[in-house]
Order: structure tokens, then C-alpha cells, then sequence
């Protein structure tokens, strides 16, 4: 990558509204069911930071209730494997996936 697209992601990022606020944008859109705007921000949340384990549940949720089941297993997938990794013991996220 060059120093003028290093640059350009760059700018990019710092004016990116914070993670907590896209997963809380994210959060609304999945409850008022505007599921591919919530596609599109949690995808750009993983492409950020792929341990964001809320970002793959929700994102597993959404394509679950849009039929997309194989795409919807790998997420669920990396909600167990994250689970495991950063030592996480939700009964509940578990049980959700």
C-alpha cells in the first residue's frame, strides 16, 4: 500500500464515529429490523476490529432472521471461538449461538 493510501485510510479512521457508537447505531437498527444498514455497520466494525464478539452475535442475528444461514453459521462460529479466546462466560451469548 502506498504512503498516499496509508495516508487516506488513515483520515479515514479518525473520522469514523467511535466502535461504541457504530454498535450502538448497529443495536437500534437490528431492533427497528433495518437489517442491511446493520449489516453494513457491523461489517465495517469486524473489517476494524474482528474481536468485537457483540459485532459477530449481532451480525450472526441479522442473517439468521434474513435466512442467510451458511453466512450466519460462521458468524455464530466466531462468536464461540472469540467466547473462548477472550475468556468470556456469558450463559447467555453461548446459549445464543
Amino acid at each position: 500500500m502506498g504512503e498516499l493510501a496509508k495516508n487516506k485510510k488513515a483520515k479515514e479512521l479518525q473520522e469514523m464515529p467511535s466502535v461504541q457508537f457504530r454498535m450502538q447505531t448497529s443495536r437500534q437498527l437490528v431492533e427497528m429490523q433495518m437489517d442491511k444498514q446493520a449489516i453494513k455497520i457491523l461489517e465495517g466494525v469486524i473489517s476494524e476490529d474482528d474481536e468485537v464478539i457483540e459485532a459477530w452475535y449481532l451480525l450472526a442475528f441479522v442473517l439468521h432472521r434474513m435466512a442467510k444461514y451458511s453466512t450466519c453459521l460462521e458468524c455464530a462460529k466466531n462468536v464461540e471461538t472469540l467466547a473462548v479466546k477472550l475468556k468470556i462466560k456469558d450463559a447467555d451469548l453461548i446459549a445464543g449461538t
